[in-house]
């Protein structure tokens, strides 16, 4: 179940190869070593003009040895996700050239949506990342591969939260849920149910129903037994039980069912990497929520550390725009000089939430224009906090986020007397 997750991110020796990007380490910038680079202009300069819907005509593989090591690229993928993106870049831009050379194979399903979902995250190509999902899914349906349909279903979900609403994600979480079902997948069918929850909870869905939800996707991961869906889903809980007003103190997410100090002491590097990451970026939502900024801060520095395990994750998208605003939040407090790196820290979370917007109108436009409000306000600029503020609630409202709603408009009242 991946609990025995190597300790953190190996890097590349030799030169590297620096690229902007909206995650990594520092959050704004990931570096990306001359091999993963490499390999992936290797794929595209293979490619050449030919439309990558138009691949679904490929041969199939035939070769043996081109089986053989398509097999243990496959076998690789699971490691490299949890460990270093590096590797995953390299491991998926290797397994796109072999289909390319020598026809297509089942494995290289999971080839061809995660190089996809890198296209996009790492390398900004956001249409062309999309496409090579939706061909991944597409060779499923043409060799009816229902074994592997989950999987397919996974990378586009994962690319899906930065081109496609967050209800439609939501379709195809619960259809992942249910092909994982149906192919004995329960390890796929657990992480789409746990992942079920938390995506209700960023569209803004009633605490309520996302709370029942929880119960009812609670039985089967329960039952199935895998440790890492089943603690995301107690997280999940104790973060709408707070919102909802349920945790034993004020402050905190402890309630009946979950504790959080206890918790938290379980999140080890021994953990796998995307629960812990999942923990820190909850934990500073739900301190802000409480207005203690600098728990909230120091806990947004945790999620820091970890978002290069955030690909394909929503907690990514709540990790810039809650850090935004609790540096905001903690502004006025802090010395001349880090008040100088706060602002330039918002700024670049701004324009990446403002970068997303521009791929996914439906699910980013709130969220930016809060934070563009309030970097306005600590700058001074009130009626352009006042005009951002109005943009995000109506822009909230739009999309049906009721949580989204109550914050900006909570924030909103900061600029009034």
């Amino acid at each position: 179940d991946g609990d025995s997750n190597a300790g953190g991110k190996r890097t590349f020796k030799g030169e590297d190869c620096y690229r902007q990007h909206g995650s990594g380490p520092s959050i704004h910038r990931v570096c990306l070593s001359c091999e993963a680079v490499a390999a992936h202009q290797e794929a595209w300069a293979l490619l050449g003009d030919r439309p990558i819907e138009s691949l679904t005509d490929l041969p199939l593989m035939t070769d043996p040895d081109s089986k053989v090591v398509m097999s243990a690229l496959a076998s690789l993928f699971p490691k490299a996700f949890v460990t270093d993106n590096h590797l995953l870049i390299i491991n998926v831009s290797r397994m796109v050239p072999l289909s390319l050379r020598h026809g297509f194979t089942d494995a290289a399903v999971q080839g061809y949506g995660w190089f996809g979902v890198m296209t996009g995250m790492f390398f900004k190509r956001y249409q062309e990342g999309y496409a090579f999902c939706i061909l991944a899914r597409t060779f499923v349906e043409k060799y009816k591969l229902s074994a592997f349909s989950a999987s397919a279903l996974l990378s586009l979900r994962g690319f899906s939260y930065w081109t496609q609403p967050f209800s439609a994600v939501q379709e195809l979480v619960v259809s992942g849920y249910q092909q994982g079902l149906q192919s004995g997948d329960f390890y796929v069918a657990s992480y789409c149910a746990s992942l079920s929850v938390a995506n209700l909870l960023s569209m803004g869905h009633d605490l309520e129903d996302v709370y029942q939800e929880s119960l009812d996707r609670g039985e089967f991961i329960s039952k199935a037994g895998i440790v890492d869906p089943k603690d995301r889903l107690l997280l999940f809980q104790a973060f709408v039980q707070q919102l909802r007003g349920h945790p034993l103190a004020f402050g905190t997410l402890s309630w009946d069912c979950f504790d959080e100090r206890a918790f938290e002491a379980q999140m080890t590097p021994r953990r796998m990497s995307g629960t812990r990451a999942w923990y820190w970026v909850i934990k500073p939502q739900s301190r802000f929520m409480c207005g203690a900024f600098e728990e909230a801060l120091e806990a947004g520095a945790r999620a820091a550390e970890l978002t290069w395990s955030m690909i394909g994750s929503p907690n990514l998208i709540e990790l810039h725009f809650y850090r935004a605003l609790t540096l905001a939040a903690c502004f006025e407090r802090a010395e001349p000089e880090q008040q100088r790196r706060f602002l330039e820290d918002i700024q670049r979370h701004q324009h990446q939430l403002a970068e997303w917007a521009e791929q996914c109108p439906a699910n980013f436009p709130a969220r930016g224009r809060m934070v563009a409000g309030e970097w306005a306000r600590i700058t001074g600029r009130s009626e352009e906090a006042t005009r951002a503020y109005e943009d995000a609630i109506q822009a909230a409202r739009d999309t049906g986020a009721t949580q989204v709603v109550g914050v900006a408009s909570g924030l909103a009242a900061n600029i009034w007397p």
